[in-house]
């Protein structure tokens, strides 16, 4: 399995686990210049969320930190992720709703083909 196929694997993980939280899903993989893909735009009590995927993959026991794989959100990726909100955003004349960057972690355990998801709502938050 490549990095590509790995990736989306845990996208669907995630879009699947949105989908149980009441999440309406409104695109996923935008392209938006060299620089900026959203994975998964999704919305929720008229918010509009922009959520990061990253997924891990283990084999046996997982390590009692779950959250690493949020870990490899870089502050680049973080300024990535602002500018390709923000372009969507103008692009489909969403200005007026609130709108939030969060994020899912996602292990994929491969020996006993489980998986494990956390959310993360409004990783900016803090960081400005």
């Amino acid at each position: 399995m490549d990095t590509k196929d790995k990736g989306s694997l845990g996208e669907r993980l995630a879009i699947k686990f949105l989908l149980s939280k009441g999440f309406e899903i409104i695109d996923q993989n935008v392209r938006l210049g060299k620089l900026s893909e959203l994975d998964i735009i999704a919305s929720k009590d008229k918010v509009l969320h922009i959520i990061e995927v990253k997924t891990v993959y283990k084999c046996g026991k997982l390590v009692e930190n779950l959250e690493f794989p949020i870990y490899n959100i870089t502050p680049r990726k973080v300024q990535h992720l602002k500018k390709g909100a923000l372009i969507y955003v103008q692009k489909q004349k969403l200005e007026n709703m609130d709108i939030t960057i969060d994020a899912i972690g996602c292990i994929v355990d491969n020996c006993h083909r489980k998986s494990y998801i956390r959310f993360y709502p409004n990783i900016l938050e803090g960081l400005d």
